[in-house]
């Protein structure tokens, strides 16, 4: 993943916030409390992992990205995200990281492969009922979403459903 940071990451958690006061949403829907842009996903990575995305991170220059209006997905549960156009930088980063980790990898996610991925931001994912959809949406769109976030890391994630378990940022 790249991390967000300040003050991109303040933003994303009130956003958060403010919707699940605004809609009684605290058990229903969990919010993303570590924004991060997603490059692959994995059961494991195997030895050599870190020493790779440290190679990767040191060799790519600090870019940014250019965020849009948030929408809503709905299937086994909604998401609310915030979506990142796909610029070179982004998907030359998200090719190289694929194929160069991809060996050191177990059980890849085919979601996030470079043909099907969809770089986005979480706001927010669970069961929502759908009388509060065009409220919802009506609330997201009072917002300016057109955000440039900066890119400048890469961290390694060991377990993603862990909120204790310590991020490797390079």
């Amino acid at each position: 993943v790249t991390a967000i940071d300040h003050p991109w990451r303040e933003r994303i958690e009130d956003a958060w916030g403010e919707i699940k006061a605004l809609f009684n949403l605290r058990r229903e829907l969990a919010g993303q409390t570590e924004p991060r842009i997603v490059l692959q996903v994995a059961a494991g990575y195997g030895a050599g992992v870190s020493r790779l995305l440290g190679t990767i991170a040191a060799s790519t220059h600090p870019f940014e990205v250019q965020t849009g209006a948030p929408a809503i997905l709905k299937g086994p549960r909604y998401l609310i995200y915030v979506p990142v156009e796909a610029s070179d930088e982004l998907t030359a980063l998200h090719a190289r990281l694929w194929h160069e980790a991809a060996p050191l990898a177990q059980a890849l996610k085919p979601a996030y492969a470079p043909a099907t991925w969809a770089p986005h931001l979480t706001l927010a994912m669970g069961h929502l009922p759908e009388s509060i959809l065009p409220e919802l949406q009506h609330f997201l769109a009072l917002r300016d979403w057109r955000w440039r976030l900066p890119i400048g890391n890469l961290c390694l994630v060991p377990d993603d459903a862990s909120n204790i378990a310590p991020w490797t940022r390079f």
